[in-house]
């Protein structure tokens, strides 16, 4: 699937793990794949990573190899062969310029007329460049659409269609749609104004970076502040709740203590032995209540036994008076 869509760099779905180019040559051949697979999978990655030893051909993408020793330096590549001749479709093309072979005319001179090419490419019609060229593999693509993000198919590199930058971004100096941003594209700031572009992104730019760390210290510093002041009180507060609660949790059980003696429900539990010993106070209290009221009744009876002898000693004295 990937390989047929010109991916080269595919990953493992469950570990994300990238895998090298042996190691998919290594699952095409156990899986027993097409020979064409293999020899598109060859093709896709001699193209992307462009070796200067190792070509496609332009017409067949047969790969071309020539001799390393004469790429080890610079002069090396006066004596490259530049005139090769493909093994499959015969097809002639300049190594060195990966082009169809330039009859009578030098690489540089090919390379002056590639650049009006270029020119013509880059002419804006409708707000927008003809043609845009890759800024890794340097490919040329035609957009199709509105949408002014664009994937190359061979190196999967997201560049902007309208400026042919990449779309880079980082979250203190913005994205590429940022107007002030500096990986924004020309043409959301300024467009024909290079300088004055250049000079207020980086003014934003300077900005943001010094008021970042200046930021990140505040930050810090009132999260200290915050811990410090914070926690203390924090504290204070769980252990005045939590004296509240058992308080209140005490008060709750005397209420439902006194009120279970009062109505004669003794089937409650026990709490640490608080209910018991209320239950005791209170069985004494009533025991001596009882005492208190026999000895009062006791009392009563024998004062009144005294004030009926004082009267009838008194009623004998006056009869015998008289």
């Amino acid at each position: 699937m990937h390989i047929t869509k010109d991916q080269i760099r595919i990953f493992c779905p469950s570990c994300r793990h990238i895998f090298t180019r042996d190691e998919i040559l290594s699952l095409l051949f156990e899986n027993n794949c097409n020979r064409k697979l293999v020899e598109e999978y060859t093709r896709c990655y001699a193209d992307i990573n462009r070796e200067e030893h190792r070509k496609t051909c332009p017409k067949c993408c047969t790969i071309k190899e020539i001799n390393k020793d004469l790429l080890q330096n610079v002069r090396g590549r006066k004596n490259t062969p530049r005139h090769v001749i493909c093994d499959d479709c015969q097809f002639e093309w300049c190594f060195y310029c990966h082009v169809a072979w330039h009859h009578e005319m030098t690489c540089e001179e090919y390379r002056d007329g590639e650049q009006m090419i270029r020119t013509w490419t880059s002419r804006i019609g409708d707000d927008q460049q003809n043609v845009q060229q890759c800024p890794r593999c340097k490919t040329f693509i035609s957009k199709i659409g509105d949408c002014s993000n664009m994937s190359c198919s061979k190196c999967q590199c997201d560049f902007c269609c309208r400026c042919g930058k990449r779309r880079l971004q980082m979250k203190i100096l913005g994205s590429h749609d940022d107007r002030y941003s500096l990986f924004g594209c020309k043409y959301n700031l300024y467009p024909e104004k290079r300088a004055l572009r250049y000079t207020t992104r980086g003014l934003v730019a300077g900005t943001a970076s010094l008021v970042a760390p200046l930021a990140v210290a505040t930050g810090i510093t009132l999260c200290a502040v915050g811990t410090a002041i914070g926690l203390p009180t924090y504290g204070t507060y769980r252990l005045v709740k939590h004296i509240r609660n058992k308080n209140r949790a005490r008060r709750s059980s005397r209420q439902l203590v006194s009120r279970n003696l009062n109505e004669g429900n003794l089937n409650y539990t026990d709490d640490d032995g608080f209910i018991r010993d209320a239950e005791q106070r209170s069985l004494l209290y009533k025991q001596e209540m009882k005492q208190s009221k026999k000895i009062s009744k006791n009392q009563i009876n024998g004062c009144d036994d005294d004030n009926q002898h004082e009267h009838s000693t008194l009623d004998q004295w006056l009869v015998d008076n008289k």
